[in-house]
């Protein structure tokens, strides 16, 4: 029984070890891609929420100043109440 228990055991510590391992390739992966990005001309896709009532003012101007500067960005504006975009936020969506 105590052997089958120790058998268990090794078998999630390994598999923690492969997802901690999953996890640091994809932190090392996305941390490439931003120093590579200030290497050179800046692009990607960039997520921005706004607060509908302030968007409608803002994101008219933001879009142009955006473009000028940085043609390669591509953004995509969420609409949303606080409420709904911390959430988001948090989460990293």
């Amino acid at each position: 029984m105590a052997s089958g228990k120790m058998i268990q055991q090794v078998k999630v510590r390994q598999q923690l070890h492969g997802q901690i391992a999953a996890i640091r390739g994809v932190a090392v992966a996305a941390i490439t891609a931003d120093v590579t990005s200030t290497l050179g001309e800046v692009a990607g896709h960039v997520r921005l929420g706004v607060i509908g009532t302030t968007g409608r003012w803002l994101v008219p101007a933001l879009l142009t100043a955006l473009g000028e500067a940085y043609p390669r960005i591509r953004l995509v504006t969420i609409d949303a109440t606080t409420t709904s975009l911390l959430p988001q936020l948090a989460s990293g969506l």
